[in-house]
């Protein structure tokens, strides 16, 4: 009795190693297990016809210790150019294959906007689903493909709500003093005076879209000479009360060959255009207020008041986005830093402090 018990276990645990092998291999075949499971269930659902937002990470990726260890002894100028050339170097030689697949799908029109984030040899971009299963199972190149999620500008914001109350409440704040009575506080007048305000620094802020023609912005603001057709010294030039870019330097045409047409100041990655202005700009004037506001307008709110801006403006695609704005910011030697994301930062310091205080308290009231 017992050894038939035996041997009927044995046959069922054989059976189930043969069917689990299987299984995993029916799936290395098919390429399922490159797909992200979020990104698998989006597919199901999606409509043969339809362009679903993914990007795809590659399976070799540069550690940071690697790049320590190649650039050595150099300064920072010839450290960050030697970095630049071996990431794009490195995406070149890995990405082959899989680049040549996508434009040809883009020119069968199952795939949109391509973006090579080089920096970190991932591949974004819109395609249908059977692309993305074609990819999947042809091209072991790739780690994993996953779901570029829409996120909408309020989640992106994460500022509890004060920019949406203040847009539909029509609330700003008109001039008081020079400088604010934050920038006192934090001491930022004493470090002025010893001769730091931001000069000699060029910063890319990556919000939802800023009113760069704002007069505490625009005399801070990045001209990119690279796009300067005419060679003038500028690419935004006074028009009446307002600004516009300089009629001399439009020109349709990728002056800087950094595949950006005439980006004169930056680049708005929502809608592919120059103009990173948007409709809903009120969290990305006041970021780069926080930074860059110079007090023309009678408040000195800039942190930074001698500190040049970029403007990035992102919103829905935000993986996509976030990435090549930075990408873009570094290939341009800018220090990118997302102002939204140091607010969030600073507003969960704020928190953490009010309650070591609460607690301070307590303990005070303590006998």
């Amino acid at each position: 009795m017992k050894k038939s018990v035996i041997i009927w276990s044995v046959w069922l645990l054989t059976i189930f190693i043969i069917t689990v092998f299987n299984l995993s291999a029916l799936q290395a075949d098919t390429g399922e297990s490159r797909i992200d499971p979020y990104l698998q269930n989006v597919l199901i659902s999606a409509d043969e016809s339809e362009l679903v937002s993914v990007y795809i990470m590659l399976e070799e990726r540069l550690s940071l210790e690697y790049l320590q260890s190649q650039t050595v002894g150099m300064n920072k100028k010839e450290r960050r150019k030697e970095v630049v050339r071996i990431l794009k170097d490195h995406a070149s030689r890995t990405q082959g294959q899989v680049l040549r697949y996508l434009e040809d799908a883009r020119s069968r029109g199952s795939i949109d906007r391509i973006e090579n984030i080089w920096s970190i040899n991932v591949i974004a971009f819109s395609a249908k689903p059977s692309v993305v299963y074609d990819l999947a199972r042809d091209y072991s190149e790739i780690e994993l493909i996953k779901y570029d999620r829409p996120i909408s500008r309020e989640e992106a914001q994460d500022d509890l709500g004060i920019s949406k109350y203040n847009e539909e409440n029509n609330m700003n704040l008109g001039p008081t003093f020079a400088p604010q009575q934050g920038l006192v506080l934090i001491n930022a007048p004493a470090v002025w005076a010893e001769g730091d305000s931001g000069q000699g620094v060029i910063l890319a802020n990556v919000d939802g879209g800023a009113d760069w023609r704002h007069p505490d912005l625009v005399n801070n603001l990045w001209n990119n000479l690279g796009e300067d057709a005419n060679g003038n010294g500028v690419t935004v030039i006074p028009s009446g009360s307002s600004w516009i870019f300089d009629p001399g330097d439009i020109n349709g045409v990728d002056d800087d060959a950094n595949g950006r047409v005439d980006d004169f100041i930056g680049w708005n990655f929502s809608n592919n255009s120059n103009d990173p202005s948007t409709s809903a700009n009120s969290h990305g004037t006041s970021t780069a207020g926080i930074l860059v506001g110079d007090g023309t307008n009678g408040t000195q709110t800039g942190v930074a008041p001698r500190l040049v801006e970029a403007a990035e403006s992102v919103s829905a695609e935000a993986v996509r986005d976030d990435l090549e704005a930075a990408r873009l910011a570094w290939k341009k030697s800018q220090r990118e830093i997302d102002a939204s994301r140091l607010e969030l930062e600073i507003r969960q310091l704020e928190r953490r402090l009010e309650t070591l205080r609460q607690r301070l308290e307590r303990l005070r009231a303590e006998p």
